[in-house]
């Protein structure tokens, strides 16, 4: 298969870094001069497949952007009827104030 013929979900997930976040306090500096490591597991189900799926990653402390938010990656039609997906926006983020 060349190429992928639907992309269902656009997800971003979340850890809220509150007094109970292992990252409350972190400033910038923090991140670039600490060794350090998030890893990611998440465990879904797939309707479709009636599947457990499972994916594991992390990112090192020199990976994090601190003070960024990713970009929307669609938008609607202007006759509301269909979700416009752009794919080019995948990774996209912008600068934000903290």
């Amino acid at each position: 298969m060349d190429r992928v013929n639907a992309l269902n979900l656009s997800w971003t997930l979340v850890h809220p870094i509150t007094e109970s976040s292992p990252l409350y306090g972190f400033t910038e500096a923090d991140f670039k001069n600490t060794t350090g490591e998030i890893i990611v597991f998440l465990k879904a189900f797939d309707d479709m497949c009636s599947n457990s799926v499972v994916k594991r990653t992390s990112y090192t402390f020199d990976e994090v952007v601190y003070g960024a938010k990713f970009e929307l990656m669609y938008t609607r039609s202007t006759d509301d009827t269909k979700t416009i997906l752009e794919i080019d926006k995948l990774n996209s983020y912008s600068k934000v104030a903290l």
